[in-house]
């Protein structure tokens, strides 16, 4: 396909505000309850835009950008983070019992083991050692 803008010097066309043809006000979408309508009015069998209109017939409001420029301030987009201070409080102690309730697990598997062993583990070859008897005696 042809691109309708190929060979153009510039990248848009512009903006037309009024032009078109017109043989009454409401052909510009206008003459509704002011002699010259609230966004054109048709004057020489051609549209007039009110301001705030564009296009050919008036039917395109313009545009006014109401967001800054993403790269204008890149951290006004950010609002900050605000939590209500009972639910901070409510994760940090659960955080906290979930923290106790894991050290007091090791700690008293640690213990049960110290316990059961007569205190003294000691070295792992004679750990090794005293498995190999254990697993002989099967024999």
């Amino acid at each position: 396909k042809n691109s309708p803008l190929r060979g153009a010097k510039k990248p848009l066309k512009d903006v037309r505000a009024g032009g078109g043809k017109c043989e009454t006000a409401k052909d510009c979408n206008g003459g509704y309850g002011a002699s010259k309508g609230t966004q054109g009015w048709c004057e020489g069998k051609k549209c007039h835009c009110a301001a705030d209109f564009t296009g050919p017939n008036c039917l395109v409001p313009t545009y006014q950008n109401d967001f800054p420029d993403w790269d204008v301030e890149p951290w006004a987009v950010f609002v900050p983070l605000s939590l209500p201070l009972s639910l901070v409080i409510a994760v940090a102690l659960c955080a906290v019992a979930m923290l106790v309730a894991v050290f007091y697990g090791v700690y008293k598997r640690n213990r049960n083991r110290n316990n059961s062993s007569g205190g003294d583990r000691g070295s792992y070859v004679e750990i090794g050692q005293q498995q190999a008897n254990n697993s002989s005696s099967w024999l």
